[in-house]
């Protein structure tokens, strides 16, 4: 197991328990976001597989909310894509296909192509050779809770070759 406290990336196996990738990234300041009542038996494997969401998928998403990149790769929380992004208050990523994403980032002065770059870098490190359109918006659609997805992927799991 590994952890990149800077991106917000974890890599684990998928027999790695779900409580003891907690307790790590718990040690840097971090969070899963992901809180099923299994949580002490819950397996990393198990929870994909069978698309867990836990009690606080309202704010942080269900697990079927993974990217997954063209070369396999799975990506499932986003705010290191935004670090030291100043311009950026608000970014949604939708994936649209396996190699095609859109990012909405609701923005603020200082907002260039120097960070629409840096949004484009952060993806292709994360997921190898992607395609990412990125948009401007004046706020990013709510839903009736006042939260708003920040991950939204439009392929099923089936549709990943």
């Amino acid at each position: 197991m590994s952890i990149d406290a800077y991106n917000m990336q974890a890599t684990a196996q998928c027999g790695v328990p779900l409580q003891v990738l907690e307790d790590r990234v718990s040690e840097l300041g971090l969070t899963t976001g992901h809180s099923p009542q299994s949580k002490p038996v819950a397996h990393m494997g198990g929870l994909v597989a069978t698309r867990s969401i836990g009690q606080f998928s309202t704010l942080y998403g269900g697990i079927e909310d993974m990217v997954v990149g063209p070369d396999g790769r799975q990506m499932v929380r986003f705010h290191g894509i935004f670090i030291d992004l100043p311009g950026v208050l608000e970014g949604q990523v939708i994936q649209e296909s396996v190699d095609q994403f859109t990012v909405r980032v609701v923005t603020v002065g200082g907002f260039a192509e120097r960070e629409r770059q840096a949004i484009r870098d952060r993806f292709a490190s994360r997921l190898g050779k992607v395609k990412v359109l990125i948009q401007t918006v004046p706020e990013i659609p709510r839903t009736e809770r006042g939260k708003f997805r920040a991950v939204i992927s439009k392929i099923g799991r089936t549709n990943l070759s």
